[in-house]
């Protein structure tokens, strides 16, 4: 981190200049990635003693830990304006006054183990006045561009040492003129009050356990009029109190809900107290895409590009073991191959775990890159189980199972009655197919190949690295199924795979965690929207998740091939092809997520949510919040391809969109 005298950053802050320093001393360190009209603070976060003092110091790290405010800095640094002091409380008290900031005893403890000089009692003093001095000319500026300012002073407390129940925060107001700032507090209170944590009993009080008396308070609220300070204590709760071990799930939920409450309030101020307009809240955080994201990035890309989770699973001799299998009578199951892996699983692991994702702040990014890496070391087990009894244990945790409610929606599906069809139906063979697409991708404004593949399960195909879309060279289409691959393979797949490669992060080219369900989702509501989805096709997906909950109950290849045939009256080909997705690699689980993706946006939309922003690549529905507000951010490029029947759909059809409904009420 940039090492800056006070006098350099009150410069900075004078000028406008967002910037992250430390003071050349250590004691304090700025963050200011925009100038925005609240601040976030952790005055008592440090547990630094400078090496003239830390030698006489008669508490261990761990004692004064149990007093200081272990982490509070930490988690705030997903927000834009953020001042953490990193010295320790024992050393100089931020919350005292200049005259009482350096004590011989605190709370009851004898500091030191001699009398300090008035020498080393100036140099404490003098860190005080320096981050007052910083602090006074940040609020300045925040002051003179926005009229008014909101500050959180946060801070933690031991429970331990409350001997009756006490709230898992507490605002303290001693400063606060009530009749004026009355209801700020009463919209932060009632935004903590919605934070749940694992394990933890919510809830927010007003002076309850502390009543905000400290000089950081006092001096703001004599300084300045129109700044508001909110003192907030939260239980520790986070860590043991008397180690300071940190408990990860309960910290990264807080991190989240901090800044989805902090910024949810000072909205409610801003709107009312500054001169800035706020519309959308996520105008309150920062639209720097920060380095260590673009870094972090780079090398996640880097390690995962030639992942082609698809091609490596997918057999090599699938039309040489069907004419094997149909030949046999259907008692010889398939003895497929694939091909040999290009690269090394468990070393990819081994870097995907290296990356340094605990550099980016933004506790919502971060998720989103955590989870991402978490799910490509999966990958790299299902890539090096393929073939073995591993591969569907495997398979189960990259991709799940069918829920019940996933079975339920197959079941209805499976009971509608079909459309009629017309017998004298076109047909088209592969080459014909490819001369389809070729004459109708230009609508979509970009270009695709086509070609021809005999080694696939799969009718129609995306190759994204290649921009290529693959038939299979035994299938037979009918006009109609031709425009549904048509707005599914080339109106999502490659869509999708193009505005990746227009945005500032890779990410969105590789995919998150869950994009193969949001995808196929998207892809078949596209289907739907465009006018081409059939009531048989949706069968054909219900089959999937039936054909899936087969292999997961124990069924060998022949026995699903049988009751997909048999049971379900599918076609021999229409049966071999749908085990095949299914006992691929040892057993992938997959297929069952066209159903539920389907679903899922359609009860997005059921409720009236925007999912254009799904589009921009390969994501995942369950992160379009924080998709969302990237984009609203400028972290992220709204999508530049749409298809146009998600502006203008096309569904008329009574019959489907009564059956469509359906899957959204079960």
């Amino acid at each position: 981190m940039l090492e800056l005298s006070p006098a350099e950053m009150i410069k900075r802050i004078s000028k406008g200049t967002p910037f992250t320093a430390t003071t050349v001393s250590g004691s304090f360190s700025v963050y200011i990635q925009d100038y925005i009209p609240y601040v976030c603070t952790a005055i008592h976060n440090g547990n630094n003693l400078r090496d003239s003092l830390d030698k006489d110091c008669l508490l261990s790290d761990i004692e004064r830990r149990y007093e200081e405010d272990a982490f509070t800095g930490d988690m705030l640094l997903s927000l834009p304006m953020v001042i953490i002091c990193n010295d320790s409380r024992y050393e100089y008290d931020l919350n005292r006054s200049p005259d009482e900031c350096v004590k011989e005893t605190v709370f009851d403890r004898k500091i030191w183990d001699r009398k300090l000089s008035q020498t080393e009692i100036n140099k404490s003093k003098h860190k005080h006045s320096q981050f007052y001095e910083v602090l006074e000319a940040l609020l300045n500026k925040i002051v003179t561009i926005f009229d008014s300012c909101l500050v959180y002073d946060i801070h933690s407390y031991n429970p331990d040492k409350i001997n009756r129940e006490s709230p898992l925060f507490n605002i303290g107001t001693h400063w606060i003129d009530k009749s004026v700032n009355g209801k700020y507090v009463e919209h932060w209170k009632n935004q903590l009050s919605k934070i749940r944590l694992p394990n933890i009993t919510p809830g927010a009080a007003v002076d309850d356990v502390f009543f905000g008396k400290g000089y950081f308070a006092e001096f703001i609220s004599r300084k300045f009029k129109r700044v508001l300070v909110l003192p907030t204590e939260i239980k520790k709760v986070y860590c043991d109190p008397k180690t300071s071990t940190i408990y990860p799930l309960v910290f990264d939920r807080l991190k989240v809900s901090w800044k989805k409450s902090i910024v949810e309030n000072a909205m409610f101020f801003c709107n009312k107290e500054t001169n800035l307009i706020i519309t959308k809240k996520n105008q309150l955080l920062s639209f720097d895409l920060d380095k260590s994201i673009i870094k972090l990035d780079k090398a996640l890309y880097k390690i995962v590009r030639r992942f082609d989770l698809l091609s490596n699973i997918t057999p090599q001799n699938v039309e040489h073991e069907k004419q094997k299998y149909f030949k046999s009578g259907f008692k010889k199951a398939p003895n497929f191959r694939y091909r040999q892996l290009t690269i090394n699983p468990f070393e990819i692991k081994g870097k995907l775990y290296q990356l340094p994702v605990h550099s980016i702040n933004d506790i919502n990014i971060y998720n989103l890159y955590k989870d991402s890496i978490k799910l490509f070391a999966l990958h790299c087990d299902l890539l090096s189980s393929i073939g073995s009894k591993k591969f569907f244990y495997h398979s189960l945790l990259c991709f799940g199972e069918p829920s019940e409610n996933d079975k339920s929606n197959a079941r209805f599906l499976l009971h509608c009655p079909s459309q009629p069809t017309q017998g004298d139906e076109k047909k088209f063979d592969a080459e014909q197919a490819v001369d389809y697409f070729k004459q109708h991708i230009n609508q979509f404004g970009f270009e695709c190949k086509v070609a021809i593949s005999n080694k696939m399960v799969a009718r129609a195909l995306v190759v994204p690295s290649q921009r290529k879309l693959l038939i299979r060279k035994s299938a037979i289409y009918t006009e109609k199924e031709l425009q549904a691959l048509l707005y599914h393979e080339i109106g999502v797949h490659m869509m999708t795979t193009m505005n990746a490669e227009k945005q500032p992060l890779k990410l969105f080219r590789s995919g998150l965690p869950n994009n193969t369900q949001t995808q196929e989702g998207l892809a078949i509501y596209c289907e739907y929207v465009s006018g081409n989805l059939t009531i048989d096709r949706l069968k054909e997906l219900a089959l999937r998740v039936i054909a899936v909950s087969l292999m997961i109950k124990g069924y060998d290849f022949k026995q699903i091939f049988s009751c997909l045939h048999e049971d379900y009256d599918l076609s021999l080909d229409k049966a071999f092809y749908l085990t095949t997705r299914v006992v691929r690699g040892g057993g992938l689980t997959k297929d069952y997520l066209y159903l539920r993706g389907l679903r899922e946006i359609l009860s997005k939309l059921n409720k009236s949510e925007d999912i254009k922003n799904l589009f921009i690549g390969k994501t995942d529905i369950g992160y379009l919040g924080i998709i969302n507000e990237m984009v609203e951010r400028e972290m992220l490029l709204p999508p530049y391809y749409i298809p146009k029947h998600i502006e203008n759909p096309d569904t008329n059809d009574v019959v489907l969109n009564y059956v469509t409904g359906g899957l959204i009420k079960t």
